[in-house]
């Protein structure tokens, strides 16, 4: 049993009338979904970026003693010198501005309304510890000081921009080949090669003009000289059981036999 105190309604004490409650929640779901999108560092307008660039450093400052991010060089001091890093720590600022508010009035402490943000707080926490943990993907070389990688349009000897633009895309890797299309006819010449290659073999009951070939079973005719794929899950099924009682014995073809006048209940090669 919950410890909040209910009221004679049976709600909490802190549970807002039914209407007020649904507008909270639809305010809620207002801010935890995406309202348009995040304008990027480097698209804001000068004067906005100049602007939100004090905020973001104020942010930073706090950010800094709060998660005590000195310590063993969790975030370098030279991390406005990494755009990279400026990037991930706006992000950072706009998703917790989103989840938090200084203002007592309009935030929650308890309720299902605080336990539903605190799983998102929690995923925010998980994200600035795993930037702290991985923070060398960004400033490698930076724990004896500022060491900034080449600009792509600085790079020596190279025209970067030239060299990926004219990279292959796939990096080389060609897709597998396409599956072959299935076979449903061969000629006599095709099964008397599967044949010879020990990829035929007679139907293990001696049905002259039923072969075994490749996962299926195919019916001959010489007068045509045309061998069909059955895939009729009746005469299949035949073929499988009459295949069940004579396994074992030796029945690989060495040349194909006059197979005009096989039948299996009445189908005969034409209606395979």
């Amino acid at each position: 049993m919950s410890n909040e105190i209910m009221d004679e309604r049976g709600r909490p004490d802190d549970a807002p009338p039914p209407d007020a409650e649904n507008d909270e929640k639809k305010q809620e779901s207002a801010v935890l979904s995406i309202q348009g999108r995040l304008t990027e560092w480097h698209a804001l307008e000068p004067e906005d970026r100049q602007r939100h660039w004090g905020d973001l450093v104020d942010w930073v400052i706090w950010l800094y003693d709060t998660y005590e991010l000195g310590r063993e060089y969790r975030l370098p001091k030279c991390w406005p010198e990494h755009p990279g890093l400026v990037q991930e720590l706006w992000s950072l600022k706009c998703w917790r501005e989103a989840l938090y508010t200084t203002k007592p009035n309009e935030g929650v402490t308890h309720g299902r309304r605080a336990g539903s943000l605190a799983l998102y707080t929690r995923g925010w926490h998980n994200e600035l510890r795993s930037l702290a943990a991985q923070i060398k993907f960004y400033a490698p070389k930076c724990l004896t000081g500022h060491k900034r990688s080449t600009l792509a349009e600085d790079y020596p000897e190279d025209d970067l921009r030239t060299k990926w633009a004219a990279a292959d895309p796939l990096g080389g890797v060609q897709a597998p080949d396409p599956a072959p299309e299935p076979v449903f006819e061969l000629t006599e010449r095709d099964m008397r090669r599967r044949i010879t290659g020990g990829e035929a073999e007679v139907h293990p009951a001696g049905l002259p003009s039923v072969v075994a070939s490749r996962g299926h079973w195919w019916i001959g005719n010489l007068e045509t000289g045309m061998w069909q794929r059955v895939d009729d899950e009746r005469i299949v099924e035949q073929l499988d059981l009459l295949a069940e009682d004579f396994e074992g014995e030796d029945t690989k073809l060495s040349e194909p036999q006059d197979l005009s006048n096989m039948q299996i209940d009445g189908h005969g090669p034409d209606g395979a």
